[in-house]
């Protein structure tokens, strides 16, 4: 008999929820404006199934005139079942800021087509917005063409988007990098638009640093620029930031300072297998089955195997199985697909390690 984080088929998988706080005392050059100190409390609350995530962030900062303003976005992603080689994604957002006496409501619904391999993959999208500052409601509509790798730690991006705004067309081009090692995290990315020439800046970056200090504490330094948003009525600027973070699980929160400060629609991580059960047999032993569409390996590791990665046999279809000698009690594993990278199977239980990442739980009773 299993129980705690170790689910059945039948069962259902639960939501895995996590929330962090950057606390940020930032010096910002709106375009139009003067440079300003400005303090910042953003909250970000995540909750993520298999195949939906669910984002709600905030932002209220308080400049040195004694001005505030308010940006609040809840932001929701579904992947659909996919077929052997794409996978359909719709996603939104809303979001409502404010500034001054100046309230700006906008929000965006959109679809991706994704081509995803475990280290690679491509996706092209097409989504509408619409944004109102007053009575008028502003409508647009967005493009898109992107490609991703991950190489070890070391995770990069490019994508292309054809942007209408009312009368206003450009055409923007962005590449981003994340390398992840342990407590350290830096991100940075770079821009340039083309198209209608009363947008502000025509090119920008960014280099974010994050340290974990504990599994829940980080420091966060910033500096960068970015460009306007005509979707949301925001101008664009520059900015250098100082943050600490307090966050209940951290690899879920790892998220670049600019992306905190520019509100776009968060990417969603793929979970890293399609699904995961777990039975005990009349022998004693656990029958581990994993479900990982186009696999040609799967792999687990954890405290029962001293941290050494074992590999499953193929089954039926997309499954694959191990059987294993497990004693009773609550053990920690992850598992990863064609030698990438570790991560935790959909529908258990989390703790996060000892180098800021996260294990599951696997509990045998």
């Amino acid at each position: 008999m299993l129980a705690g984080a170790a689910l059945m088929n039948a069962a259902p998988a639960r939501a895995q929820a996590t929330l962090s706080i950057d606390a940020t005392r930032a010096t910002v050059h709106y375009d139009g404006y003067q440079r300003s100190p400005v303090w910042l409390l953003s909250p970000v609350v995540r909750v993520e199934r298999p195949l939906l995530t669910l984002v709600g962030r905030g932002r209220f900062a308080l400049f040195q005139s004694g001005n505030q303003s308010t940006d609040v976005v809840l932001a929701a992603s579904m992947f659909l079942p996919s077929t052997r080689t794409w996978r359909a994604e719709i996603s939104g957002t809303a979001g409502l800021a404010r500034y001054l006496a100046t309230n700006i409501g906008y929000g965006s619904l959109g679809v991706r087509a994704h081509r995803m391999a475990r280290s690679a993959g491509i996706w092209a999208g097409a989504s509408t917005t619409a944004v109102t500052g007053s009575i008028d409601v502003i409508g647009g509509a967005r493009g898109e063409l992107g490609g991703w790798s991950r190489r070890g730690p070391l995770t990069m991006s490019i994508v292309s988007s054809l942007n209408a705004v009312a009368e206003i067309r450009y055409f923007d081009t962005g590449v981003q990098a994340r390398y992840t090692h342990g407590w350290l995290e830096l991100a940075g990315g770079a821009g340039t638009r083309g198209g209608h020439e009363m947008l502000g800046l025509r090119s920008w970056g960014d280099l974010t640093a994050t340290v974990w200090l504990t599994r829940r504490l980080a420091l966060v330094a910033g500096h960068g620029s970015y460009p306007s948003d005509p979707s949301q009525l925001a101008p664009g600027g520059q900015y250098t930031a100082l943050s600490m973070r307090v966050a209940t699980r951290p690899p879920a929160l790892r998220e670049a300072l600019t992306r905190t400060m520019g509100y776009p629609t968060p990417s969603i991580v793929r979970p890293v297998v399609a699904g995961f059960d777990v039975q005990r047999r009349r022998d004693g032993r656990t029958r581990i089955r994993i479900r990982a569409a186009d696999a040609r390996t799967v792999e687990l590791s954890g405290t029962f195997t001293d941290w050494e990665p074992l590999a499953l046999e193929r089954g039926r279809g997309d499954h694959w199985e191990i059987v294993l000698p497990l004693e009773r009690g609550t053990h920690q594993f992850n598992v990863r697909v064609d030698g990438g990278t570790w991560g935790v199977p959909p529908g258990i239980g989390t703790a996060p390690d000892d180098f800021g990442g996260v294990v599951g739980l696997l509990v045998i009773a």
